[in-house]
């Protein structure tokens, strides 16, 4: 088999002792792990991706998104966690994946990106570091606007129920989740296939992220067997090489330290004022030398 170069996996940066704290990219990333597959790791935005999207792998001269496209990847490359799987459990998957799209992922994109409060204080925190000065007040905003209009897409309500409609939709999928997982170790037998790795992905941002508001969050701590899942994987495939360890520590960011909105606005408005002093400058120098031609 070829060497972890041969796989170069792009993914949002690490937080919340997560080693990344996007669910499609810690779904990836749980499954490497699963399989023992190779790969080089690299920490970006979107922006600097060849798609636009996380996460994005690198094969050679090919790229591929989306978790299940790089997980396709994975199986070709002979790094497949779903050998043992039955056409029952196959099915099964599938259907439980798309549950988990339809439902958990949009829940948990609202309480991140929409809800305010888990925004300003927690996801924002997280991403901020991973932006320029001056992007940082373009991108992240951009991205959660396109967020929460894919979200508000997907349903009928009004713009004001959208955060409700999904954290209810949420809900029902993580008790569906528990029922299924029961007292097993893991959803498909005794080891971890593409199901757990999607599962975990999600599950654990939701367990580990550091929320203001709680509601959905204490939804699954109520699942025991859930979080006992989630601390399985954690301990069985990412305690190993001692950097994520599923403890609940936040990297310092650039707006810690200071009340967000307060900060926000102080950072913004000196980002204002250097770009008009520059531009001050150069128009001044700009009419000097006009000054001189014409003299």
């Amino acid at each position: 088999m070829k060497g972890a170069d041969h796989l170069k996996l792009r993914v949002w940066a690490p937080n919340w002792g997560l080693p990344s704290i996007d669910p499609d990219c810690l779904t990836v990333l749980a499954y490497s792990k699963f399989t023992n597959a190779p790969l080089a790791v690299e920490e970006v935005v979107p922006k600097s991706t060849v798609t636009g999207c996380l996460p994005e792998l690198l094969v050679e001269e090919s790229v591929f998104s989306s978790p299940m496209n790089i997980i396709s990847v994975f199986r070709r490359e002979q790094y497949n966690a779903d050998f043992k799987l039955d056409d029952i459990q196959q099915a099964d998957t599938l259907a439980y994946s798309a549950m988990v799209e339809n439902k958990l992922k949009p829940g948990l994109q609202s309480i991140l990106w929409l809800n305010s409060a888990n925004y300003i204080n927690v996801t924002r925190k997280a991403l901020v570091n991973s932006f320029g000065f001056v992007n940082r007040y373009w991108e992240l905003p951009q991205i959660r606007n396109r967020i929460i209009a894919d979200l508000h897409l997907r349903t009928g309500v009004a713009i004001t129920d959208i955060e409700a409609h999904w954290k209810q939709e949420a809900k029902i999928c993580i008790t569906q989740l528990s029922k299924r997982l029961g007292n097993s170790e893991f959803f498909f037998g005794a080891a971890p296939t593409t199901f757990d790795a999607i599962v975990f992905g999600h599950l654990a941002v939701l367990l580990k992220a550091p929320l203001v508001s709680t509601e959905l969050k204490n939804h699954l701590l109520a699942c025991d067997n859930l979080c006992k899942f989630c601390g399985r994987i954690s301990q069985r495939y990412f305690w190993e090489d001692g950097s994520y360890n599923m403890k609940d520590t936040q990297k310092k960011s650039d707006f810690d330290g200071a009340p967000d909105e307060e900060n926000n606005t102080r950072s913004f408005k000196l980002a204002i004022a250097v770009a008009v002093a520059v531009n001050y400058i150069f128009l001044l120098n700009r009419l000097r030398r006009r000054s001189m031609v014409r003299g």
